[in-house]
C-alpha cells in the first residue's frame, strides 16, 4: 500500500509540472510584453522632458506672477501723469540669488531669447571695421559700403553705422562716449573688432550692460544673424556677491512673449549658471519702482552644495609651441604658455651620442686646464709663505741688536717733548690775555 501511495504522489507531481509548462508564456508573448514596457518608458521620458523644458517652474505660475507685475505697473503709470503722457515702457528683470557665492572671473553670460528686447522706438547702432587702414583715411566710404550691404540683405532696424576709425577719432573723450551710450538702446559689433572695441569704449558701457554684441557680418544670411544678435541679453557674473540680474523683456510685450523669454532664460541658467540649478536659491521678477515677485524658492541646505569654481576660458593660441634647436643637433624645444622650457630628443640616437661624446671631450679638456691652474696657484702660495717666514726671522734678529741704542734715543725724545709742551702752554696763555684786552676796548652796542 505504501508503494502505491508513493507512485500516486509522483504521478500527481508530474501532472502539475506539465500544467506549469503549458501555462508558461511563449517567446512571442514575451516580445509583446517587452514592447509594451518600452512604450511606457518612452511616455515617462517624454513627460520628464516636458517638465525639464518648463525649467522646474510651471508656466501658469510665471504667467500669474507677470499679470500681477503688469497690473501694478499700470497703476503706477496711471498715478504718475508724466509716464502716462510719454507712454514709456519699463524693463522687466530676472533676479537670481545663489546659495553659495561662486569663485569666478568677471565675465558676461549671454542668453539667447526667443523674442528680442527691442520696441518700436528703440535705436540700434552697428560698429564695423575699417575698409582702408590709415590715420588720414576717410571713414565715409566704409559707412556707404556697409549701408549697401545691409540694404541688399533687407536689414532695416539699424539706425547708424560707426566705423572703428570714427570711434578712435571722435569718441576719445569720456563725455562723448557717455553721449553715445545715451543715444542708442542696443549696440552690435563685428566679431573681428569686438575685443578691441570694448577696450576703447571703457567701463561706462559695461556698467550700463550695453556692451556691443558680436555678430558675423560675413554670414550668408545677414538678416538672421542680426536678429539672433539682437535677441541676446547679458548677465554679468562675478564673485562680488550672491545676487545677479538679467533683462528679459519690457512692459510693451505680450504676456506670452515674456513667459517664453523667462523659461528660455531659466533653461540656460539651469546648465550655465555657476553651480547650475542646484546653486540657485530664488528667482524673482522685478521692475523699477515695484515690489519684486518671487517665482521660485529652493529650500536646499547650503551644506549639500560645494562652492562652485569657474576657470577662465583661454584663447586658442594659449598652447605650447614646439621647434628645432639651432645650438644642438636633432633636438626639439617645447615652450609652454607659462614660460616653461622642455628639451626633447628627435629620435635619432646615433647623432645624439656623437654630440654627447663631444660634450664629454670638451668637459675633460676643461677639467685638465682647471687642474693645471690649481697646481700653479698652490706653488705660488707656498713660495709666499716661505718668504714671509724669512722676513720675520730677520726682523727678530735686528730687534735684539738695537735694544740698547733704542733706550738712549727714547730718553732724548722724552726731554724734547717736555720742552715743547711747556712752550706751547706759555703761548696759549699769552694769546688768551691779548683777546681779553681787545674785548674790553670795544664799545658795547645799545638797543634801539
Amino acid at each position: 500500500m505504501a508503494k502505491i501511495k508513493k507512485a500516486i504522489k509522483s504521478v500527481s507531481s508530474k501532472k502539475k509540472e506539465v500544467k506549469n509548462i503549458e501555462n508558461e508564456p511563449t517567446i512571442e508573448e514575451l516580445n509583446a510584453e517587452l514592447k509594451k514596457l518600452g512604450s511606457k518608458i518612452k511616455q515617462n521620458t517624454e513627460e520628464h522632458e516636458k517638465i525639464l523644458n518648463e525649467e522646474y517652474i510651471p508656466e501658469n505660475q510665471v504667467k500669474s506672477a507677470l499679470r500681477g507685475l503688469l497690473a501694478l505697473n499700470k497703476k503706477k503709470n496711471s498715478s504718475n501723469n508724466k509716464n502716462s503722457l510719454l507712454n514709456e515702457h519699463g524693463s522687466i528683470f530676472l533676479q537670481i540669488i545663489a546659495i553659495k557665492i561662486p569663485k569666478t572671473p568677471r565675465y558676461f553670460l549671454r542668453i539667447e531669447l526667443p523674442h528680442n528686447l527691442l520696441s518700436n522706438t528703440s535705436d540700434v547702432c552697428l560698429f564695423v571695421p575699417d575698409l582702408h587702414k590709415g590715420r588720414k583715411t576717410d571713414h565715409e566710404p566704409t559707412i556707404e559700403h556697409y549701408e549697401d550691404l545691409l540694404r541688399s540683405h533687407g536689414v532695416k532696424n539699424i539706425k547708424t553705422i560707426i566705423p572703428m576709425r570714427q570711434v578712435k577719432v571722435e569718441y576719445d573723450q569720456f563725455e562723448l562716449r557717455r553721449k553715445l551710450l545715451g543715444q542708442f538702446d542696443y549696440f552690435l559689433a563685428d566679431a573681428r573688432i569686438s575685443k578691441h572695441l570694448n577696450q576703447k569704449l571703457g567701463k561706462i558701457f559695461t556698467n550700463k550692460r550695453k556692451n556691443p554684441t558680436p555678430i558675423r557680418l560675413d554670414a550668408k544670411d545677414l538678416k538672421k544673424e542680426i536678429e539672433r544678435g539682437l535677441s541676446k541679453t547679458l548677465m554679468p557674473i562675478n564673485s562680488d556677491g550672491d545676487t545677479f540680474t538679467v533683462k528679459i523683456g519690457h512692459t510693451d510685450q505680450k504676456i506670452e512673449q515674456i513667459t517664453e523669454n523667462i523659461l528660455a532664460a531659466v533653461k540656460k541658467l539651469a546648465t550655465s549658471f555657476p553651480g547650475k540649478w542646484e546653486n540657485i536659491r530664488t528667482i524673482i521678477l522685478k521692475t523699477h519702482g515695484i515690489l519684486p515677485i518671487p517665482i521660485y524658492i529652493s529650500l536646499r541646505p547650503p551644506s549639500e552644495i560645494s562652492v562652485p569654481v569657474v576657470r577662465a576660458k583661454r584663447p586658442k593660441t594659449f598652447a605650447p609651441v614646439e621647434g628645432e634647436l639651432s645650438t644642438y643637433l636633432n633636438r626639439k624645444v617645447k615652450v609652454t604658455p607659462y614660460g616653461d622650457i622642455e628639451i626633447s630628443d628627435n629620435g635619432n640616437e646615433t647623432l645624439l651620442t656623437d654630440v654627447e661624446d663631444d660634450e664629454q671631450s670638451d668637459g675633460e679638456e676643461s677639467n685638465t686646464k682647471s687642474n693645471k691652474t690649481n697646481t700653479e696657484t698652490n706653488n705660488k702660495k707656498t713660495q709666499l709663505k716661505n718668504n714671509k717666514r724669512k722676513i720675520e726671522k730677520d726682523a727678530e734678529s735686528n730687534e735684539n741688536e738695537s735694544d740698547d741704542s733704542d733706550d738712549e734715543e727714547n730718553n732724548v725724545l722724552a726731554n724734547a717733548e717736555e720742552k715743547y709742551l711747556v712752550n706751547y702752554v706759555h703761548e696759549l696763555k699769552t694769546v688768551k690775555k691779548a683777546k681779553k684786552g681787545e674785548n674790553a676796548k670795544k664799545p658795547k652796542k645799545t638797543k634801539k
